[in-house]
């Protein structure tokens, strides 16, 4: 939605993501106030069956659903810039190494 892929690299747990600067934790903390400050509002409340689980539910699958968003965003800039070996001949940037020939997948 709004997080930027810049923000973030690829974690090696999960397969998720985890913020590298200053603004990716700024993100991620401002995703926790959006889910928590709310959440105990409704607890001080007493509405915590069912308003508190209901929000803490849908708070978190939109958090959960961006988070997929960006690594989506980031395995696809990571695609477009892949090596691969091909037996086609077309004009695209090429490395010639002594084994293999490789060029940029467009």
């Amino acid at each position: 939605m709004f997080g930027k892929p810049e923000w973030f690299k690829q974690s090696t747990c999960c397969n998720g993501v985890s913020p590298v600067s200053f603004k990716g934790w700024m993100y991620v903390a401002g995703w926790a106030a959006f889910i928590v400050m709310p959440l105990a509002g409704l607890g001080l409340m007493g509405k915590v069956v069912p308003e508190a689980l209901v929000w803490l539910a849908f708070s978190g699958l939109a958090f959960l659903w961006d988070m997929r968003d960006i690594r989506r965003q980031m395995q696809a800039q990571h695609d477009r810039t892949l090596l691969y070996i091909d037996d086609e001949r077309e004009a695209s940037p090429e490395l010639a190494t002594r084994r293999f020939d490789m060029k940029l997948r467009d």
